[in-house]
């Protein structure tokens, strides 16, 4: 990938069964699949893959940076999502 991507636990409601806290901080840059819950990876990855390749998402106002959801909408957490610099 062209660009750092990290990710930070910013909130969460309920009970995480994979027991995300507020706080956690992930690193996707180089294409890193860190230790986190398989389905809410499968849920940002769509994102971390056009943030790394300097795609632009339209919707948002900050190109580099996206907050999504975890699709458990009983027990939800939010992570924000942040483009950094280029690598290599």
């Amino acid at each position: 990938m062209g660009y750092e991507v990290k990710g930070i636990i910013i909130s969460r409601k309920g009970h995480c069964n994979a027991n995300h806290k507020v706080g956690e901080e992930f690193d996707f840059s180089g294409g890193r699949c860190p230790d986190m819950c398989g389905a809410f990876y499968h849920t940002i990855f769509p994102t971390i893959r056009a943030m790394g390749y300097g795609g632009d998402i339209d919707w948002l106002e900050d190109k580099n940076v996206a907050q999504s959801v975890c699709p458990d909408f009983k027990n939800q957490v939010v992570i924000e999502l942040r483009r950094g610099k280029k690598l290599g």
